[in-house]
């Protein structure tokens, strides 16, 4: 929802998985999940059927800007207890783990 999120416009489904670097039916998946959450608008090309481009619903938008602020303000309250060096080892290790966990996909 990120990646839709900060495009401008419409996004091809190959060019989002490149961009996520997963497999694109992986990542055709996700989407028909998200369409049918109505997240998530998809539309073929209309010079080549085979090409399908995707945009957030507006639903879509108003929940990944609710994310959005929440994570923030976890960040936020997270800063003001943990320490600089403490926040920096925190991030470094949920970025080794999930290396680890999309490994195990």
């Amino acid at each position: 929802m990120r990646l839709l999120a900060l495009s401008e416009g419409d996004i091809g489904l190959v060019e989002l998985a490149r961009q996520l670097g997963i497999n694109p039916a992986a990542v055709t998946r996700q989407v028909q999940e998200l369409e049918a959450e109505h997240l998530v608008k998809r539309r073929a090309d209309a010079k080549d059927g085979r090409r399908t481009y995707v945009t957030l619903s507006p639903k879509g938008r108003k929940q990944f800007e609710e994310i959005h602020a929440r994570s923030h303000e976890l960040e936020r309250s997270l800063s003001s207890t943990l320490g600089t060096e403490e926040m920096a080892a925190a991030a470094t290790t949920l970025a080794n783990l999930r290396t680890f966990l999309e490994g195990l996909r």
